[in-house]
C-alpha cells in the first residue's frame, strides 16, 4: 500500500472585497497543518498568541470584505455597571432584534471590552462594552441606534477619515480580553461574505488565473513584510521557514 503524499503549498492568495494579499512560504508548508492552532510557535509566542493573530486577521478580512457607504462603527456601553459576559450577549441579540423589526437588515461585527478606568473608580474588572460595525447600505440615524439600545450610551465613532477601518477595529480586540474569552471575545453575524483563498495546492484552474503576471499588473501593492516564523511537523520536530507578505488594493483602472 503506497503512502499518500501530504499536498505541500509555497503560495496563497487571499481576497477579501478590494483587498489582495500575498502570501509566500520560503519552505514548502504541509497544507493539512495550516490552520492548526498548534502547528506554529515562534520563541516568544505562545498558543494564545497565536490564535489572537489569526482572530484579528479575521476580522480584518471579513470588514474589508463587507464595509459599505453606511457602515458604521458604534459602541455600547451600560449605564449601570454590567460584569456579566451572558447578559450583556443578549442584550445584544435584542438591540438587533430592535433594529431588524424597523426594517434594517445589518450583518455586523462585534468586540467586547471591559472599562478600566471605570473598573477602577468602581472597584471591579470594569463594566463590560461593545465595539460593533454595521454593515449596511441604508442611512441609520444616530438617535435610532440610542432608542434601540436603550441600556445607557451609545457612540458614533468618526471613520470618514480613516483609511483602514479593519485595522483601526482590530485594535480593540486586546489581549487582555482574548485572555478571558478566546474567540468568544468577538462576534460575527451569518451571512456575511467572507475571503475567497486560492492555494496553489489543488486549484490549478483558479490560481493560474490570479497568478497570471497580467492579472497581478492590476493590483496596486503598497504593503510587504518578511516574517520568520516556526511551527512542528508531525514528527514533532521544530522547522524554522520565513513568509513574504504583501497587500495591495485592485486598480479598477487597468482593467
Amino acid at each position: 500500500m503506497y503512502k499518500t503524499e501530504p499536498k505541500k503549498r509555497i503560495e496563497k492568495i487571499v481576497i477579501s472585497g478590494n483587498v489582495v494579499e500575498y502570501i509566500k512560504y520560503f519552505k514548502p508548508i504541509t497544507v493539512e497543518h495550516i490552520g492548526r492552532d498548534t502547528s506554529r510557535t515562534g520563541e516568544n509566542e505562545t498558543k494564545l498568541d497565536f490564535n489572537l493573530v489569526r482572530a484579528r486577521q479575521e476580522i480584518r478580512r471579513i470588514v474589508w470584505c463587507n464595509e459599505t457607504k453606511y457602515s458604521k462603527f458604534v459602541t455600547l456601553t451600560y449605564k449601570e455597571t454590567c460584569l456579566n459576559y451572558d447578559l450583556m450577549l443578549y442584550d445584544f441579540k435584542q438591540f438587533i432584534k430592535k433594529l431588524r423589526r424597523r426594517g434594517y437588515n445589518l450583518p455586523y461585527v462585534w468586540i467586547t471590552e471591559h472599562q478600566k478606568e471605570r473598573g477602577i473608580k468602581e472597584g471591579n474588572e470594569g463594566s463590560l462594552h461593545i465595539h460593533v460595525v454595521l454593515f449596511t447600505d441604508d442611512f441609520i440615524s444616530n438617535s435610532i441606534i440610542a432608542e434601540c439600545w436603550g441600556l445607557g450610551f451609545t457612540k458614533i465613532n468618526a471613520i470618514e477619515h480613516v483609511n483602514n477601518l479593519a485595522a483601526y477595529v482590530c485594535k480593540y480586540l486586546t489581549k487582555e480580553e482574548f485572555d478571558l474569552y478566546g474567540k468568544h471575545s468577538y462576534h460575527v453575524s451569518r451571512g456575511l461574505k467572507r475571503p475567497v483563498i486560492y492555494g496553489n495546492d489543488g486549484y490549478i484552474g483558479d490560481w493560474l488565473q490570479y497568478t497570471n503576471p497580467e492579472v497581478f499588473k492590476n493590483v496596486n501593492f503598497n504593503f510587504a513584510k518578511t516574517t520568520e516564523f516556526a511551527y512542528y511537523a508531525a514528527d514533532g520536530s521544530l522547522i524554522k521557514n520565513s513568509i513574504i507578505y504583501r497587500q495591495g488594493v485592485w486598480n479598477r483602472e487597468k482593467e
